[in-house]
């Protein structure tokens, strides 16, 4: 557990070293759209309520239901937060493939 917490350390802080060496220093700009910012709200609400119901639930059965759960939390918190283009045409493409290569 200890290996994987100083990972996990190590490349968020990379990451976050990265980010702020590109805003400050190169191109003056983050790297992150306003859809993507919303991906990581909904992940992040996502996350917690799939972690809060785990620690509900303490049973191997859960994941599955948990886990429909949460992806039912990322849709619904997307929603919400509004759908940019690419975001619909991954949708449609995965709905009906044929519309997303016509469009």
């Amino acid at each position: 557990l200890g290996a994987a917490v100083a990972w996990t350390v190590t490349f968020f802080a990379l990451g976050t070293a990265r980010i702020l060496q590109v805003k400050g220093k190169v191109l003056g700009v983050l790297p992150f759209s306003s859809p993507m910012w919303n991906m990581l709200i909904a992940a992040a609400v996502s996350g917690l309520v799939g972690f809060s119901l785990r620690l509900l639930v303490d049973q191997v059965w859960a994941v599955f239901p948990v886990a429909a759960i949460m992806i039912m939390v990322y849709f619904g918190v997307s929603i919400l937060l509004g759908i940019g283009d690419d975001e619909r045409w991954v949708a449609r493409s995965l709905l009906k493939p044929t519309a997303a290569l016509a469009a």
